[in-house]
């Protein structure tokens, strides 16, 4: 993550560093196609046509993802083609893949610097601004591994890369500054969820919200078991009875000098989530870890504020909490009064994160009087078999906010698809002996738990819901998103956030 970006002017053949990064488009007829717009054919001519000789000769197709390094015997030292994917399937994540592959190879191959070529203008209709900051934030999140509890760790050698650029230079200094605390969020958020729950309880988790409050300028308080009980929130304390680590309520204020809009963030943060008394099965159970992904999110798009600086007063609420099992934890057929005055039955421990929730959006919305609330949890497995392990899920009671948010997830590269609010589904949590059931009967698991929150906005707030159940952790290695926690929605809030 230590890599300095620099911007800078001149001609990029006449640089003298280790490596050149030249991006290809994926052929029709399996060979790569080089990208005039990046200098790639004028480098090449240079070369006296070495890089489309090796592209013929080797076979180098372009495939997005895919990489090809060349030897000069000369400067720069080496050659490193990345593949595009095809031309009319480009976006700005395929940007962002090309600076992750890019620092990745790089390093492999033991670079101290790189220098890419950044073309200006739209290409397909997305703006040289949208691509300078995805292609910023590929170079940071490019190879990232969570080394913690290993020993031994490999050593990055790439220290700086130089971006050749005939732009606004004031304007992309702006950019690159906010591109890289954007990547250095999603990588700390990250770390976060990759951390075991040995390791990151409510307690931890709520020291960590402190320290980010401290270095980014932020107000903060803690709300202790005790202030979490005199606030009435019976849920957050219901689903924490089992375990020997007491819940915290983290509150974070960012204000900024003008204030054009009020906006509260809520996120998740079950540290550990065993399904209570309605056990997981074993199977991935030891992700559960994940099951604060959404307070990650939240946490770390706030410590960015600082040096990102939107137009809007952002607060964030995390209700942190272990869902464990013990001899006083809660059961199911217990009936749980909530802060707002609702009275929950509990039919299934392993609805949690819809309990917590409550609580913690009628307490933000009493506290903050919000024009926009947004929750985002690791809600529902079944958000898996509807969107599959990419898209996030949106639900809300404004189309226009969910639009922002469809908007800001292209942007960051976080894929968002809206799920309809259907609310005659709500009929079935008002069945049993309480107000509310907390899992009702529809099969529309994704639906239903975004239902269940409604009920707890009030006050014309206008709200969405953002399932990351899946998004959240990737099984297996997808380009710049390596295996286990992927950081969803820290980008998107970042993005969303300076759109106002």
């Amino acid at each position: 993550m230590g890599v300095e970006v620099e911007l800078t002017r001149g001609d990029i053949l006449e640089w003298k560093g280790d490596g050149i990064i030249i991006s290809c488009w994926e052929g029709e007829d399996g060979k790569g196609v080089l990208s005039r717009e990046d200098g790639g054919i004028q480098l090449d001519r240079k070369l006296g046509g070495m890089i489309s000789s090796t592209i013929l000769e080797e076979g180098f197709g372009g495939k997005i993802g895919s990489a090809k390094v060349i030897s000069t015997l000369g400067h720069p030292k080496k050659i490193i083609l990345i593949g595009a994917g095809k031309r009319e399937k480009f976006k700005t994540d395929t940007v962002r893949c090309i600076g992750a592959k890019a620092k990745e190879v790089a390093n492999e191959i033991k670079l101290k610097d790189i220098a890419l070529l950044f073309p200006q203008g739209n290409i397909k209709g997305f703006s040289a601004r949208e691509r300078l900051a995805a292609l910023v934030e590929g170079l940071m999140l490019g190879g990232y591994s969570f080394t913690r509890y290993k020993k031994e760790q490999d050593k990055e050698t790439l220290k700086k890369v130089y971006i050749f650029s005939s732009g606004r230079e004031a304007l992309e200094r702006e950019i690159v500054l906010a591109s890289i605390e954007t990547a250095k969020a999603v990588l700390y958020a990250r770390d976060l969820v990759n951390t075991p729950a040995i390791d990151m309880t409510p307690e931890v988790l709520a020291k960590e919200a402190e320290a980010i409050a401290e270095k980014s300028h932020l107000w903060c308080k803690i709300l202790t078991e005790e202030e979490i009980k005199k606030e009435g929130m019976n849920l957050i304390l219901a689903v924490s009875k089992g375990s020997k680590n007491p819940p915290r309520l983290i509150h974070l204020k960012y204000r900024p000098k003008k204030t054009k809009k009020r906006i509260v963030l809520v996120g998740k943060g079950v540290t550990f989530d065993t399904g209570g008394y309605n056990l997981k099965s074993t199977q991935n159970i030891e992700h559960m870890k994940s099951d604060m992904a959404g307070a990650a999110a939240v946490i770390a798009a706030m410590g960015s504020l600082s040096v990102t600086r939107p137009d809007v007063e952002v607060s964030g609420f995390i209700p942190a909490v272990e869902n464990a099992i013990g001899g006083s934890a809660i059961k199911p057929g217990d009936v749980i009064r909530s802060r707002s005055g609702k009275t929950i039955e509990i039919s299934n421990t392993d609805a949690e994160g819809r309990l917590i929730l409550a609580d913690a959006i009628d307490y933000a919305i009493q506290k903050e009087r919000p024009d926009i609330l947004i929750d985002i949890a690791t809600l529902t497995g079944g958000v898996l078999y509807a969107l599959g392990e990419l898209y996030t899920a949106a639900l809300g009671n404004s189309e226009r906010l969910i639009t922002r948010l469809i908007r800001a997830g292209l942007e960051a590269g976080e894929p968002i698809w809206q799920l309809p609010l259907e609310e005659e589904y709500l009929d079935g949590f008002k069945e049993g002996i309480a107000d509310l059931n907390n899992i009702g009967k529809t099969k529309a698991q994704t639906i239903g738990g975004a239902l269940f929150l409604s009920e707890f906005v009030k006050g014309g707030v206008q709200w969405a819901h953002l399932d990351i159940a899946a998004a959240a952790w990737a099984n297996e290695d997808r380009l710049y998103r390596k295996k286990g926690a992927t950081g969803a929605g820290t980008a998107l809030f970042i993005k969303f956030l300076l759109g106002f």
